[in-house]
């Protein structure tokens, strides 16, 4: 079955190694035991299901096929994607290799601060109600006419 997208069927669950359940590293002998096997529950008058939709007699052999020809299982593998077999034990020799080699500085003390200000970047914004408000008097905020007011100001004699 090569991949074809129809409405309601997914390519990567409806492919010959879901409709005879068997995974990519299954013999040619246990596939075609695995087809008869399917055929033969078929004949009995079980039905069988794949992803919600029925699966009938060509589709289990069309799945042999495929399974069995070497050049067409190609297809069908890009569809499960098998996991690549991997030796543990070489793995952990290899982490353990990479540990020996290397030699990280130890992280240094605290990175001192250019400006004193540049902490505020990492503290977070006070709330409004944090900061109490001052009364008028306490800000000393002078009015026009004020004492005050008029040692700024330019006479000009006339």
């Amino acid at each position: 079955m090569p991949l074809k997208w129809k409405r309601g069927e997914n390519p990567y669950v409806r492919n010959s190694f879901g409709v005879l359940g068997v995974g990519p590293e299954t013999p040619p002998r246990q596939i075609a035991g695995q087809a008869d096997k399917l055929l033969k529950r078929l004949n009995t008058g079980m039905p069988l299901e794949l992803g919600g939709q029925s699966v009938d007699r060509f589709l289990i052999e069309e799945a042999r096929k495929y399974l069995l020809d070497e050049k067409l299982k190609v297809g069908e593998l890009l569809l499960v994607h098998p996991e690549t077999k991997s030796n543990r034990e070489q793995l952990v020799g290899l982490r353990a290799q990479i540990h020996k080699a290397a030699n990280l500085p130890r992280p240094a003390g605290c990175i001192p601060l250019l400006h004193p200000l540049a902490i505020l970047w990492f503290m977070p914004t006070p709330e409004p109600e944090c900061i109490p408000r001052p009364d008028w008097a306490e800000l000393g905020l002078v009015q026009a006419g004020d004492p005050e007011d008029r040692d700024l100001d330019i006479e000009f004699d006339s």
